[in-house]
C-alpha cells in the first residue's frame, strides 16, 4: 500500500485582536493576506458596490433628520467597511464585544493602517524568501552541472 505524503499548509494571514477596555472581553478576527484577497480588496468592483451603498445612505439621510436614523446609517457604513476587509459578520462580532459605535469608528483607520504595515512586512519577507529560494536552486543547479562535467572527464 502506498503511503500518503502529508503537507502542512500555512494560510496567508494573521489574527487581529480587539479588546473591550472595560470588560476585557476580546475578539480575534482573521485577516486573509493572501494575494487573492489583497487583489479583491484593491481591484475588484466592491468599491463600486460601496459607492452605490454610500449614495443610497446620502439620499436617505437627506430625507431623515432623526438622530437615530443618522446613527444607523453611519453604523451601516462602518459595518460595510469592517465586513469588506474581514468578511461578512465581522462588525456584528465586534459590536457585540464593544457596543460603542464611536469607539469602533475611531479604531477603524488605525486598524487598516496596522494591517497595511503588516502586509508590507509580509510581502518583503515573501520577496526575500523567493530570492533565497532562487539562489539556492541556482547554486544546486550549478553544483549538479559541475558534477556532470567532472563525471564526463
Amino acid at each position: 500500500m502506498k503511503q500518503t505524503l502529508d503537507i502542512d499548509i500555512e494560510l496567508s494571514g494573521f489574527p487581529v485582536g480587539f479588546t473591550n477596555p472595560i470588560t476585557g472581553e476580546r475578539v480575534e478576527i482573521w485577516f486573509d493576506s493572501s494575494l487573492e484577497n489583497l487583489k479583491r480588496i484593491i481591484v475588484e468592483e466592491n468599491y463600486e458596490e460601496f459607492e452605490i451603498y454610500e449614495q443610497k445612505l446620502k439620499e436617505d439621510s437627506i430625507h431623515e433628520t432623526n438622530v437615530e436614523t443618522f446613527i444607523e446609517h453611519a453604523k451601516g457604513t462602518l459595518e460595510y467597511q469592517y465586513d469588506f476587509f474581514f468578511g461578512k459578520g465581522t462588525f456584528e462580532k465586534l459590536y457585540e464585544c464593544v457596543p460603542d459605535f464611536d469607539a469602533l469608528e475611531r479604531a477603524y483607520e488605525p486598524t487598516i493602517k496596522a494591517i497595511v504595515k503588516k502586509v508590507e512586512q509580509q510581502e518583503k519577507k515573501r520577496q526575500k524568501d523567493r530570492e533565497l529560494a532562487a539562489k539556492k536552486l541556482t547554486k544546486e543547479f550549478q553544483k549538479k552541472k559541475k558534477q556532470k562535467v567532472a563525471n564526463k572527464k
